[in-house]
């Protein structure tokens, strides 16, 4: 929906994006009671500043795919991308409970997918960028990663993507993600599958 909002500012000029609430909320099925949920995590995206810079936006939802070097594909969507110059600042909005821990934020690779994916979509992208973490629930957590974090760490998903698919016998471990799993047509635990016949993704 905040996609949906950030079109709509872009193309009318606005600079409230409570202005487009109700016809966002139309558009995408969201209930009246949770209005005021939405009131409160937009307040707090405008007061860190996440509707600045617009014009500097390369894409919402963006989607991003590369090849690492064993043909593995790589593909995935960045919520915003802002491009300065020879940097840039990928912003990723979370809605999870829990703010990330200083080892688990270093170690993220979603970040790291995310630095690899846009350097070799915007090869002026040359400096270090900033992977921020849009936790509206708690605050913002960055994470500054380089052209040689880059290098490193396509080496080290050819490595994971070994694992993965000399793993024969892989267990659950249900979270937001699972929608994303190859095995999910083979998944033991009754209530995903149910829960993805019910959603039309098996």
């Amino acid at each position: 929906m905040e996609h949906a909002t950030l079109a709509y500012m872009s193309g009318t000029g606005s600079t409230n994006p409570l202005d487009y609430k109700v016809a966002a909320c139309r558009e995408f099925s969201v209930e009246v009671e949770y209005y005021p949920l939405i009131d409160e995590l937009v307040a707090k995206a405008i007061g860190w500043g996440y509707f600045r810079n617009i014009d500097r936006i390369k894409g919402v939802e963006l989607e991003v795919a590369f090849n690492l070097n064993d043909n593995t594909e790589v593909t995935g969507f960045i919520d915003r991308l802002d491009v300065f110059d020879q940097t840039a600042d990928i912003k990723d909005l979370k809605t999870q409970k829990n703010a990330f821990e200083p080892e688990e934020l270093s170690l993220n690779w979603q970040a790291r997918i995310y630095n690899i994916a846009v350097r070799k979509k915007f090869l002026q992208v040359v400096d270090k960028l900033c992977v921020s973490f849009w936790g509206l629930r708690h605050r913002v957590q960055k994470v500054w990663l380089t052209a040689e974090d880059a290098v490193r760490d396509c080496l080290a998903l050819v490595d994971k993507a070994r694992e993965i698919r000399s793993c024969s016998n892989p267990q659950p471990s249900p979270s937001g993600l699972c929608q994303f799993c190859g095995y999910r047509e083979q998944c033991p635990q009754p209530s995903l599958k149910k829960m993805f016949k019910k959603k039309g993704r098996l």
